[in-house]
């Protein structure tokens, strides 16, 4: 049976559906399904249902498309376990498969962009396009099926190449019964319901407001064999499917202005959200709804607005609340910065605690439009205060990369690969505090490397053969190679002062235990050179998803202390490897659909 559970409050419904859980227990091995939309989104619910349950290990967090095509897979022997158009398949795929296209003008805006032979280029368009695809499939299922057809949609310049891609993909593809085979799947359940045995007791969706059509169509069919819970969030217990938003309406009134009568914008708010979010509540709604809302009030300005949206009331001008004085439950600041912003949400945030002693940190949640700028001004402004105004946070959503200096550190190593080597890079991959820590460097070494590369001269480039390599006069006046001479011939010759030793001046600054610092720095060069050489072979995936986590061991981290580092750097390490592993996993597998692996 499929329900509906809407409310206008996400905590209520997660306490529904903690006693939903709670009231029929699954069996101990048996797993609870909840398909969510982020990876945050779980994480919050998890920490919900434990507190209510008290423990919440045997939930299963999965994504919509995935999940589909996994129970597709269940019930359908000829449907592969994981789909062949995932973009990431997809895109190796295409990056073979987009350089063969006719050479006809209808495939003209795809050549020109590929004619300079650029290989970052083409790979960036094949992960674009595998994207597009991967969005054709879910919201216009109906256009790559005209495509396998041999029948057009209506795309332009742009869909003859397209389409041409497509066929090919389907053709690599194999014999699949279509891009998502959802019709013989529940045709097959509709035959054979002993096929219910492969499939979960119950799903729940929690949360997805902006799931494409189709698959919330799959689901309420899936309904009808198993138990499926959706849980939305939705401010309006009034049908508001209808709604307009303002530009609508004013558009309405230049251009047709005789349906304006039938036109309802309701609160301005609710007709300016999403038509996807709109369309859905119009998709699910159905017998088997529950309502949970709660009446917000009318005490302060948030709550009227809460209250407003629920009932879809649009208040006159003569209806207007009157703001009270002490009434600060809707605050607009005006900052100068976004540093200063977050310097303003601190003392707020520690005003409210001040004010409510119920109110904790884990309460809170601060969204913001672009947590990648964000992030460092939230943790200098938020670390930077005492014990006593300390406030307790995370940073979710962030790039792996941001949170785990590790990942960030072997990031910055492979950025070297396409730069000159200039001091200032190279210096910044060593000053990495885990870079600086396996070659043996504390603080004051670093400062003396870096005060020695400036006074002998080093500006860019290994070496000179490195610099012919690049097209370069063979020169290595300057470079790394020159630099790290002098430095030896300062060391080794016992005699000081502006001296030539075969052409070169020694650079004399370098003496007794300091020449300890100068052999990690070697150590460290001499490493680099051979990581540089590695990383300019054309390579396939598979070799290359051997050979980078070992260059990130021999810069980033001793194995054999790994498991007394923090835990931060051991996750680190992990994900680089099943990264790596599943992208050389997609790239086989798109080998035996066809497309040979090559070398990138």
């Amino acid at each position: 049976m499929f329900t509906f559970i809407h409310g206008n409050r996400q905590e209520l419904l997660a306490r529904h559906l903690a006693a939903r859980l709670g009231a029929d227990p699954l069996p101990i091995f048996e797993r609870e399904i909840v398909v969510v939309q982020s990876g945050g989104m779980a994480r919050w619910l998890q920490m919900f249902l434990a507190e209510e349950i008290g423990i919440a290990t045997q939930f299963r967090f999965t994504f919509p498309a995935g999940y589909l095509w996994e129970l597709f897979a269940k019930v359908l022997p000829e449907v592969p376990r994981e789909t062949p158009f995932a973009s990431d398949i997809l895109t190796w795929q295409l990056l073979r498969l987009m350089p063969t296209a006719p050479d006809t003008d209808a495939f003209a805006p795809l050549h020109r962009y590929l004619v300079d032979g650029d290989p970052i280029k083409h790979h960036g368009l094949a992960r674009k396009l595998a994207q597009c695809f991967d969005s054709y499939l879910a919201y216009r299922p109906e256009w790559v099926a005209a495509w396998l057809a041999g029948k057009t949609v209506g795309l332009g310049e742009h869909e003859a190449w397209q389409a041409w891609l497509w066929q090919r993909i389907g053709v690599e593809a194999g014999e699949l019964p279509e891009a998502h085979p959802a019709e013989l799947f529940f045709t097959t359940l509709d035959r054979d319901s002993t096929l219910l045995n492969k499939l979960p007791r119950r799903i729940t969706v929690f949360g997805i407001g902006a799931m494409p059509p189709p698959y919330l169509d799959m689901f309420k069919r899936l309904g009808r064999h198993i138990d499926v819970a959706f849980y939305l969030v939705n401010p309006c217990r009034e049908y508001w499917g209808d709604l307009v938003t303002q530009r609508a309406l004013a558009r309405a009134a230049l251009e047709t202005p005789e349906a304006l009568p039938l036109l309802e914008t309701g609160h301005p708010l609710l007709g300016s959200l999403g038509q996807v979010t709109r369309a859905s509540f119009e998709r699910l709604a159905g017998e088997n709804d529950v309502e949970l809302f709660v009446e917000p009030g009318e005490a302060n300005l948030l709550s009227t607005l809460q209250q407003d949206l629920l009932d879809m009331r649009s208040r006159e001008l003569d209806e207007r609340m009157a703001l009270a004085a002490d009434d600060r439950s809707i605050e607009f600041h005006i900052c100068h910065g976004a540093t200063r912003e977050i310097e303003v949400l601190h003392d707020r945030l520690l005003a409210l605690f001040a004010a409510d002693a119920t109110l904790q940190p884990h309460d809170v949640l601060v969204l913001t439009p672009d947590i990648i700028a964000m992030a460092p001004l939230i943790e200098a402004v938020f670390s930077a205060h005492s014990a006593r105004n300390s406030i307790p946070y995370t940073i979710a959503d962030r790039p792996l990369e941001l949170e785990a200096p590790l990942l960030r550190a072997f990031n910055a190593l492979l950025d070297l690969a396409h730069g000159r080597f200039d001091a200032e890079s190279v210096l910044g991959v060593l000053e990495q505090p885990c870079i600086a820590e396996r070659f043996g460097f504390d603080g004051e070494g670093l400062e003396l490397v870096r005060a020695w590369v400036g006074e002998s001269g080093i500006r860019w480039g290994l070496s000179a053969a490195a610099r012919a390599e690049r097209g370069l006069p063979a020169d290595d006046m300057h470079s790394w190679q020159f630099g790290l001479r002098r430095m030896l011939l300062g060391v080794a010759l016992p005699e000081k002062g502006a001296h030539l030793f075969a052409g070169v001046l020694p650079f004399d600054a370098i003496e007794g235990v300091r020449a300890q610092v100068l052999g990690k720095l070697l150590g460290f060069m001499d490493a680099l050179e051979v990581a540089m050489q590695q990383l300019a072979r054309e390579r396939s995936v598979g070799e290359w998803a051997t050979l980078l986590p070992a260059i990130c061991q021999r810069f980033c981290y001793d194995e054999s202390r790994l498991a007394y580092a923090d835990n931060s750097a051991q996750r680190a390490v992990n994900t680089l490897r099943t990264t790596l592993q599943q992208l050389a996993k997609s790239a086989e597998r798109a080998a035996r659909d066809g497309v040979g692996e090559g070398a990138v």
